[in-house]
């Protein structure tokens, strides 16, 4: 399995300032007082509830196949600290990250290893003279320590209605406790199982991947917005999170370009998501760039972007409903003096003469 695992990640390539784009936490216990930690490929403020690690030796950092089926210099798995399940642990690395202000994430996609049904809760007069002793009950404690299911339900009991819509869980059920991790026999039962379980949920799948491709696009502001004749004209760009001249990006542009996919501001405004020019240009290997203006009477209207046509129906893309002020913040627009991270405040259009204006739909 090591040997499997390294051919994968290579064997000396580190955690940290790993080539990737994507924020990555990776949980463990410390095997002295069983206390949360994470390792990650990124840095961050400091925690509260549970700790980041980083040694101080660069040459000390964890590599990545160093992750998988081992303990790891005092520390182990992190399912024994209370995130066998670590979507809290996702929700609270959002918020240190990003400072998103505990608004909910475009998506949640938690995937499980499977769990039995969940039983509804029984009269216990009727329970066995065992079952109500005191160590059978404190070994059932200790298992429920570690149902992943229970915590999923625990986080959906926590939020919204309309923000459900965005949490997924993609797992098995069995009748029974299922099979043990090293029974590689029950494989092609197992296969089986998860075709059937897509086939009863794939409304439930559909959502999934259409939040997650809503989530790809974002809208990214040119500058502060400017007040004309009652109202505040806004220029900037929609832009993708796919990286430009990938696979995955070209793949993407040709099922907008043959959906005639359009980006809705509100019922009767509109813009193409694609066009010849931006066509021709990532195919070229530039990165995906859809230009647009919009007006709004006041920047603390609450907005709407929506993709419709790539998804079965009209889904807001990342960080929508959003207002223009926090996206002004957000983005950095308001720092005079520039941003802490050196960055462009605004950055020229590649061709001004291909702005687009939002149409009105006949």
């Amino acid at each position: 399995m090591t040997k499997a695992v390294k051919r994968a990640y290579g064997e000396k390539d580190s955690l940290f300032g790993s080539q990737t784009s994507t924020k990555i936490a990776v949980t463990a216990t410390t095997i002295e007082d069983s206390y949360t930690v994470i390792f990650t490929n990124y840095n961050g403020p400091d925690r509260v509830r549970y700790c980041y690690i980083r040694p101080e030796n660069i040459d000390d950092e964890m590599l990545v196949w160093e992750i998988f089926f081992k303990s790891y210099k005092g520390y182990h798995d992190g399912g024994l600290g209370g995130h066998n399940c670590p979507v809290n642990l996702a929700l609270w690395e959002q918020d240190r990250i990003w400072s998103r202000k505990l608004k909910q994430p475009d998506c949640i996609v938690s995937v499980g290893t499977g769990s039995p049904f969940i039983q509804e809760a029984t009269n216990t007069t009727s329970s066995s003279w065992f079952a109500q002793l005191f160590l059978p009950r404190m070994f059932r404690s200790y298992m429920t320590f570690f149902d992943c299911q229970k915590t999923w339900i625990q986080v959906l009991n926590s939020t919204t209605l309309n923000n459900q819509a965005q949490f997924h869980r993609l797992n098995l059920h069995f009748n029974s406790t299922g099979p043990h991790l090293d029974n590689v026999k029950s494989m092609p039962a197992l296969k089986e199982q998860v075709l059937r379980d897509s086939a009863s949920n794939k409304t439930d799948l559909i959502r999934c991947a259409d939040n997650i491709l809503a989530s790809l696009f974002y809208l990214e502001l040119e500058d502060l917005p400017v007040f004309q004749q009652g109202r505040f004209s806004c220029k900037g760009n929609i832009l993708c999170r796919l990286d430009a001249g990938s696979r995955a990006l070209h793949s993407l542009v040709v099922r907008l370009n043959d959906r005639q996919a359009r980006f809705y501001l509100d019922e009767q405004s509109y813009v193409a998501s694609m066009n010849p020019d931006a066509f021709d240009r990532i195919q070229a290997g530039r990165a995906y760039s859809i230009p647009v203006e919009f007006q709004v009477f006041s920047i603390n209207e609450q907005l709407d972007f929506k993709v419709d046509r790539l998804t079965q129906r009209a889904r807001s893309i990342s960080n929508f409903p959003y207002n223009i002020t926090d996206l002004v913040i957000d983005q950095g627009l308001h720092l005079v003096f520039g941003r802490p991270d050196h960055k462009r405040q605004a950055r020229p259009l590649e061709n001004k003469s291909k702005r687009r204006r939002y149409n009105q739909s006949a």
